[in-house]
């Protein structure tokens, strides 16, 4: 009699592409694929560390598609060819980055017109300073400083002026701060007293 004895290659989990930073608001569907892979799929997981807390996903196809993400994800696939020993491809990462946030401007205060001084500086904000902006008008509009400080000092202001500065948070949105307001005060005149005279005593 004869005997057939098939001989599988090595299993090799092959390369995932797709690995990608994406916005937390972003609710679009987006797609891993693997490639060079020998054998075949036998499930994906996935894990918030990348390092353990493996959670199953049943899909045995060579692409994952996902969307919604609220955490940097990690992702992989295991893959098995014949009686070889399954092995995992390499891991593709899902970057979130967090909504930016403008934070509060604080510092705001009033002046006098001349020499003067004051600074204001950024606070409880999410991301980094993309630049500073001023208006004579808290509704704009807004002309650019370049400044990607957290803080800044003004000196010798002449008139009211608005600041705010844009921040904006990996991939996110950039977003205004609140406004800060420098309220420019005349500088005081002591004037002219006028009506001098010469009277009789008493009267």
């Amino acid at each position: 009699y004869s005997t057939t004895v098939e001989i599988f290659a090595t299993s090799a989990g092959g390369t995932l592409v797709g690995s990608t930073t994406r916005c937390e608001d972003d609710d679009a569907v987006y797609t891993l694929t693997l490639s060079g892979e020998t054998g075949e799929v036998v499930r994906w997981e996935r894990s918030l560390t990348g390092v353990d807390q493996w959670i199953t996903i049943d899909n045995i196809t060579t692409s994952l598609d996902y969307s919604d993400l609220a955490q940097t994800t990690h992702f992989r696939a295991l893959v098995q060819n014949g009686a070889c020993a399954a092995v995992y491809s390499s891991m593709a990462t899902i970057q979130i980055d967090e909504l930016s946030e403008g934070g509060t401007l604080g510092g705001g205060t009033t002046v006098c017109n001349g020499t003067n001084s004051t600074t204001l500086e950024l606070s409880g904000y999410t991301g980094g300073v993309v630049e500073w902006q001023s208006s004579a008008s808290s509704a704009g509009p807004w002309t650019p400083i370049v400044s990607t400080a957290t803080s800044m000092p003004f000196n010798n202001l002449t008139a009211t002026t608005y600041y705010r500065v844009i921040v904006q948070n990996g991939v996110c949105s950039s977003t205004p701060s609140s406004v800060a307001e420098i309220e420019v005060s005349p500088e005081t005149l002591a004037g002219l007293v006028n009506g001098s005279a010469v009277v009789c005593y008493g009267t």
